[in-house]
């Protein structure tokens, strides 16, 4: 059975290339070599879009004054629900 991980981050690459982002676009791909299907969800600085880079599907996602704005979750559900 294959490991599934998703890693919520405030800023992921390549908006942010410091800190936590930098970490967590080391360890992703990392995880993908180890067998584990992997998931970033960050923050969509523009529209919502769902990204395929080195194994990893990053979900950028939008957010408005109190959080999620509805329905930004939908896609990832299928994947937390499986």
């Amino acid at each position: 059975m294959t490991r599934r991980i998703a890693l919520l981050r405030s800023y992921y690459p390549p908006r942010s290339m410091a800190g936590i982002a930098r970490f967590t676009s080391d360890v992703a791909p990392s995880l993908v070599e180890q067998g584990c299907e992997v998931r970033v969800i960050t923050k969509a600085t523009g529209h919502e879009s769902v990204e395929w880079e080195h194994g990893v599907w990053i979900h950028r996602i939008r957010l408005g004054s109190r959080g999620l704005v509805g329905g930004s979750f939908d896609h990832v559900n299928s994947f937390a629900t499986s």
